[in-house]
């Protein structure tokens, strides 16, 4: 392992895409750290980001020959992009998940008319509740600026 120490990116690529398993632990080593502060930044929850550095990586992982690193532009420079990706992806998926969520507590206006419905079972209440409480004080605020912004754009 200390021999991929002293190799420069290309060296490393090179070694990796040739199904190096050491040069992708060294590559995860050397990138990770950088990875993580781009997602965190982007993020702005640690546990996001941390998941999100993993994605990057296991893509990375998961495709070896996806580099056509021809040295014109750094290694970071392209995990960089895929970080981003990853991030917008991120997003993405957060955005719609919030989506639905806000889509189906349309149907409550208030936190009041949940519960002066009469056909809803106890176990609905509780549920309704439950999206209620996380919906108007768990939710990440980015998370729901983010949601705001994306609509803007999408319209």
């Amino acid at each position: 392992m200390s021999g991929y120490v002293h190799m420069s990116d290309a060296q490393l690529i090179f070694a990796f895409e040739s199904q190096d398993e050491n040069a992708g632990n060294e590559l995860v080593r050397r990138y990770y750290p950088k990875v993580y502060a781009w997602c965190l930044r982007r993020l702005l929850s640690p546990a996001d980001a941390a998941d999100a550095a993993q994605d990057v990586f296991m893509r990375v992982m998961a495709e070896r020959k996806i580099f056509s690193f021809q040295g014109k532009a750094s290694l970071s420079s392209w995990l960089f992009t895929v970080t981003r990706n990853v991030c917008m992806s991120f997003y993405r998926v957060k955005s719609r998940r919030l989506e639905n969520q806000l889509k189906e507590m349309e149907e409550y206006h208030s936190p009041r008319e949940l519960f002066l419905q009469e056909e809803a079972s106890p176990e609905r209440h509780l549920e309704k509740a439950d999206q209620l409480l996380y919906l108007y004080s768990a939710a990440p605020a980015h998370c729901l600026r983010f949601h705001l912004d994306f609509q803007r754009r999408k319209s």
